[in-house]
């Protein structure tokens, strides 16, 4: 199952600061205690999820991932239930549960000031350093331009990967898709076909006010990786895996897709 969150990237908080929101709200769901996994993806990386599902597999006992040998690279964040915890009982801390206290308290430097840090490097740093959270290296979920990505990449050919980034425009995001994908970008152009003809039937507009636009939620997405970006928004998208034979812990996991 999954859960949306949407913010904008034209907030004028620090981006360390928006994520720090997210992250209380996150916590604040509590959604991510019945689940093994919660991931971050970016709205214009394409995310294979079956292939991360896979992936994880071979780390069960990992308190995250870290995706480059830059370190923790922000396109797709894969945090482990403890992990989570961790950082909820961090921001436990503060007044109000409004930011992971110990972790700002250490490194003020990450969301004050003139140099602040993205959101990736003071996650990585708060959960790694400050928390000691144990951190996994597995380098074949994330390919990215920021992280010596191989010749060739942006045709998506590469098998395995859990996530390509960045894709700025729909065209590029669904023939990489195509490649990775392909019954998920034909459901993307069979999507786009379907919208078109409808919009070729509907009978001319009046002069009436337009009705409110419907908010992105979990229930009016599809439940494939069929959902390509449309504005330059981060979409903080907490995907819970479910539970996995490779993991022996015991966990009620029923309502789990």
């Amino acid at each position: 199952t999954t859960e949306i969150y949407t913010l904008s990237l034209h907030d004028a908080l620090p981006i360390s600061n928006i994520f720090i929101a997210v992250w209380a709200k996150v916590i604040a769901d509590g959604t991510f205690r019945a689940r093994d996994w919660t991931v971050k993806v970016d709205a214009d990386a394409t995310f294979l999820p079956d292939r991360l599902r896979a992936a994880l597999q071979d780390h069960p006992n990992a308190g995250y991932i870290s995706n480059c040998h830059f370190g923790l690279h922000g396109p797709i964040e894969v945090f482990s239930r403890r992990a989570v915890e961790a950082l909820a009982a961090d921001y436990g801390r503060s007044v109000g549960g409004s930011r992971p206290e110990t972790c700002v308290q250490r490194m003020p430097e990450a969301i004050t000031g003139r140099a602040q840090w993205g959101e990736d490097m003071f996650i990585d740093q708060c959960l790694w350093k400050v928390l000691k959270v144990r951190r996994d290296n597995v380098y074949d979920v994330l390919i990215e331009d920021h992280c010596d990505a191989p010749k060739g990449w942006r045709d998506c050919k590469q098998k395995g990967i859990s996530a390509f980034h960045p894709f700025k425009s729909k065209h590029a995001y669904v023939r990489c898709l195509a490649n990775a994908d392909p019954e998920a970008a034909d459901a993307i152009k069979a999507a786009g076909a379907a919208e078109t003809a409808k919009e070729a039937a509907a009978p001319a507009t009046s002069n009436r006010p337009a009705a409110p636009a419907t908010p992105t939620t979990a229930a009016n997405l599809p439940r494939t990786v069929a959902s390509a970006p449309a504005s330059d928004e981060a979409t903080a998208t907490h995907v819970n895996m479910p539970e996995t034979s490779a993991n022996p812990r015991t966990y009620n996991n029923a309502a789990a897709a």
